[in-house]
């Protein structure tokens, strides 16, 4: 995500958190490709998006690491998730010998897609008129972004160790930004997951600063960014990817849990202020790239006027919101009744799937709505059904 500003909130914000989470470390030129790194393939780590001074919650972000394979290239798969505004999605295939990126397409909805093919004449860009073989000043010295997250966890520390390297853009491949990094110091840092040793990076991106805290144990985790901006990434997990399902608590008292499968996550929902609401909760998946959320309330009604108020309220709010009748969906189970309903609507040129489904228990009810730039397949259909379906009621 970013490095130029379109001058509206959700863009600076995308732009400060793409700066934030990419540049943390390259700081070291040699050593990839090694047999053992820090990381074990399937390793997901999952992130805070906070305001450094008044601490407002903005968002959540997940990483995760997987080793792939194209034709006889052992590759790495980096993907990076973040829920700030708006749902964004990198991927950065990197080759394993040498660590230089070979691929990498980010999405978002105000983007749309963006891929690219990174050769020795250049970066190749599909999609973007005119920046097709856009040439590069340095190969070798060159890293996306998004890969920047594992490259430090690889190799030995050294204070005051510097180096100049580039890196790319996702969003811009042609455009190299220098960056120069150095270890400055040791120091005991307190983080939500304890109090962690860590060595701190400081950073100059083009003409940016901003600050890093990695842990010196075997696995290098990232604990830690701060942008000059007041913009700070904290980790909050770390999960395997192999990881079965999960149980997580939620509602009002945490009265009900939600079954998760393995790359689903849920968080409770900032407020406009910034603060964390007690009967709203988003859900970030490294499936997919839609905007997910489900909000609890106190029962009133009956179920067909909810969601007929549902429908109401999104054919107002929603350019040309429109029901796709075959899609309507009612269910009955042991604790919870269920309707639901799949409609289109227009989002500038493009158009958006989105759907709405109303749970209803003899106390509570809860709306879940999925917010998608493509339309649902089967697959991704069932997997939602599986978050409704674990919705459960507390002992």
């Amino acid at each position: 995500m970013l490095f130029e500003f379109t001058g509206k909130l959700l863009s600076r914000r995308i732009c400060k958190l793409g700066v934030l989470i990419g540049c943390y470390l390259v700081i070291f030129l040699g050593g990839f490709g090694q047999e053992m790194t820090p990381w074990e393939s399937g390793e997901e780590l999952v992130f805070r998006i906070s305001e450094k001074v008044d601490h407002r919650i903005l968002g959540y972000a997940v990483s995760s690491i997987q080793e792939s394979r194209e034709e006889s290239e052992l590759l790495w798969r980096i993907e990076f998730r973040a829920m700030l505004n708006e749902i964004s999605h990198s991927i950065v295939d990197v080759n394993q010998k040498d660590f230089l990126p070979v691929y990498s397409k980010f999405y978002s909805p105000s983007m749309g897609e963006i891929e690219s093919s990174y050769e020795d004449g250049g970066v190749s860009v599909d999609r973007r008129p005119g920046q097709d073989r856009v040439p590069l000043s340095s190969r070798e010295n060159t890293y996306s972004i998004y890969q920047s997250f594992y490259l430090l966890r690889e190799l030995p520390v050294e204070e005051n160790y510097q180096t100049e390297l580039y890196m790319v853009n996702p969003r811009k491949p042609g455009n190299q930004v220098p960056a120069v990094m150095k270890i400055v110091e040791m120091e005991h840092l307190d983080t939500p997951l304890g109090r962690v040793f860590c060595y701190r990076v400081d950073a100059l991106i083009d003409d940016q600063r901003r600050s890093f805290w990695f842990g010196t144990d075997v696995h290098r985790y990232l604990y830690r960014v701060e942008d000059e901006s007041g913009l700070t990434l904290e980790l909050i997990d770390i999960r395997n990817g192999t990881d079965q399902e999960q149980v997580v608590p939620f509602g009002k008292d945490e009265n009900y849990s939600l079954v998760l499968e393995s790359g689903w996550y849920v968080f409770p929902k900032p407020s406009p202020k910034g603060l964390l609401q007690t009967h709203s909760w988003v859900i970030l998946s490294t499936h997919a790239d839609a905007d997910i959320s489900i909000s609890q309330y106190d029962k009133f009604g009956e179920l067909s006027d909810v969601v007929a108020a549902s429908e109401a309220w999104l054919s107002k709010n929603k350019k040309r919101f429109k029901v796709l009748e075959s899609s309507r969906i009612t269910e009955e189970f042991e604790e919870f009744s269920i309707q639901s309903f799949i409609g289109t609507y227009k989002d500038g040129r493009r158009e958006r799937s989105l759907l709405n489904c109303v749970i209803q228990s003899d106390l509570h009810l809860f709306i879940l709505t999925v917010d998608d730039a493509h339309s649902f397949s089967d697959e991704y259909l069932e997997q939602i059904n599986a978050i409704i379906r674990g919705i459960r009621r507390s002992e």
